[in-house]
């Protein structure tokens, strides 16, 4: 429960301020340790943005070791999927979202990433 009420926060933190214009939120948890000094030049990459069946999303190498979990949620904050994400890459087949503005989210002990992305 206080997982969701976070997101639901930073959902309407996103369409409150001008972070919209960003697509990324990267929070380091307490147990970060050593990954908060890592640069993440990029965190996390969607393919395509405007998704049709699928989308293939990408994290920066440097977290390629962590414990990760993947979760989409409407805009609401419904969950719609959660998977296990091993490595670097994984392609999600997203053929039943309906049109409207969706959110992935990948969580770990030590990070959590939130990005946008449209579903067609």
């Amino acid at each position: 429960m206080k997982q969701k009420l976070l997101f639901l926060f930073v959902v309407c933190l996103i369409f409150s301020t001008n972070i919209f214009a960003q697509s990324t939120n990267v929070t380091f948890k307490q147990n970060a340790g050593l990954l908060k000094d890592i640069v993440l030049t990029n965190p996390i990459k969607l393919d395509p943005n405007v998704v049709h069946d699928y989308v293939k999303v990408s994290i920066d190498p440097a977290l390629k070791d962590l414990h990760k979990t993947i979760a989409i949620y409407d805009i609401l904050g419904r969950q719609m999927l959660i998977e296990t994400f091993e490595g670097t890459e994984k392609q999600l087949f997203l053929q039943n979202l309906a049109h409207g503005l969706y959110f992935v989210k990948i969580d770990s002990p030590e990070i959590s990433i939130v990005s946008k992305f449209e579903a067609d």
